[in-house]
């Protein structure tokens, strides 16, 4: 079965690196795959290109401006004599199903993100969520009409969704972003590069794009109040994004600006893990959060927003702890509380590698997915 992924970029978001790990575990005498992005960065484009996995670059101009691919992406899909189209993220979720179409393939879309709240309109300029909200409305009725395939990350993912898309239970496979837990552990172990010099006592760890999703202004919020407690306590947060000069002016405006250090984009996350003591995850929404899940599998315990998405790897008192979303004190007196338990041992990260180990390994994932090609023969 010829296989084209169509995503947006090869960045180093949790859907790209999903999509490589994914790959390398493939069947590849069952399944032949390439990749087509709309457009960069092109970050993970050599670890493709080191596993045999071609790379067609569509060269789209961003937003609506990318559906004058169309034309060029149904030549490829018929050209390159693909079965199957299987799509990740925004614009491509609109592209990729009508393109596969009138190309005559099978159609698989990638449900990664669930905002059933409607949060992200809170961040938005009238202009702009008026915009969303039409994008949001076509997608699903191309969806309706175009898609034989959902992989979904989440059952929460499923159930949350709005559109009518997804009520046929019938059309959806459940898959997990699956972790090669080897590699993970050996990731780990390698030097954190660049440096920190610091970690703090104890290190508290977030990873995310700095946009309002991923909710870090909370977590700073929080940090005053985690002092008192803890003096020597230091917070490192790894991510890029439109927030970073808000973020950073917000931890001045707390008095925290020398606890909360802003890295950038990383690529060595399992390393950082291994020597922090608690990961944090303040999102208001989420799909399946790979980061939280390589927490998890490493031993570094994990305070996270109480949504359906995340509940349903980590549960609160048992393998992790759980907060109101969108709000500095829960989420400060959270923390608080893992710390106090992590002094009485590490129960906690014992239970929540037991479920990585069972949900997540990417063995298990991979034949998941493999079987929901199978399904569209």
């Amino acid at each position: 079965m010829r296989i084209l992924y169509l995503i947006e970029s090869l960045g180093v978001g949790g859907t790209e690196q999903g999509l490589v790990r994914m790959l390398r575990h493939l069947d590849r005498t069952r399944f032949q795959p390439e990749v087509a992005i709309l457009w960069g960065p092109e970050t993970l484009g050599p670890e493709l290109e080191a596993m045999s996995v071609p790379i067609h670059r569509l060269r789209a101009r961003s937003g609506p401006g990318a559906l004058l691919v169309i034309p060029l992406l149904v030549r490829l899909l018929r050209d390159g004599g693909f079965d199957v189209i299987h799509i990740a993220l925004a614009w491509s979720s609109i592209i990729g199903p009508v393109a596969g179409r009138l190309a005559g393939k099978r159609v698989v879309v990638h449900v990664v993100n669930v905002d059933p709240e409607g949060r992200a309109f809170g961040s938005m300029s009238r202009s702009v969520a008026v915009k969303t909200r039409v994008v949001q409305a076509l997608t699903e009725v191309i969806w309706r009409t175009s898609v034989d395939r959902f992989i979904s990350v989440s059952e929460a993912a499923v159930t949350l969704s709005h559109g009518r898309a997804l009520r046929d239970r019938s059309k959806v496979s459940i898959v997990r972003r699956g972790q090669d837990l080897g590699d993970l552990e050996e990731a780990s172990r390698r030097e954190v590069a660049p440096p920190i010099p610091v970690f703090g006592a104890p290190a508290l760890l977030a990873v995310g794009r700095l946009q309002p999703q991923k909710g870090q202004r909370f977590l700073i919020e929080a940090m005053a109040t985690i002092r008192r407690r803890h003096p020597d306590v230091r917070l490192l947060i790894a991510g890029e994004g439109s927030e970073r000069d808000g973020l950073e002016s917000l931890c001045s405006r707390e008095g925290v600006d020398d606890i909360v250090e802003f890295l950038g984009l990383r690529r060595d996350v399992p390393a950082l893990l291994r020597r922090s003591d608690v990961f944090v995850l303040p999102s208001l929404w989420e799909g399946n959060p790979n980061v939280m899940i390589e927490a998890m599998a490493l031993g570094c315990s994990v305070v996270a927003s109480d949504i359906p998405q995340i509940r349903e790897s980590l549960v609160d008192g048992v393998s992790g702890v759980l907060v109101r979303p969108g709000d500095p004190v829960a989420l400060a007196a959270g923390i608080l509380r893992l710390l106090a338990l992590l002094d009485h041992g590490d129960g906690l990260a014992t239970a929540a590698k037991a479920v990585v180990r069972e949900r997540y390994d990417i063995r298990k994932t991979s034949r998941v997915l493999e079987g929901a090609y199978d399904s569209l023969v």
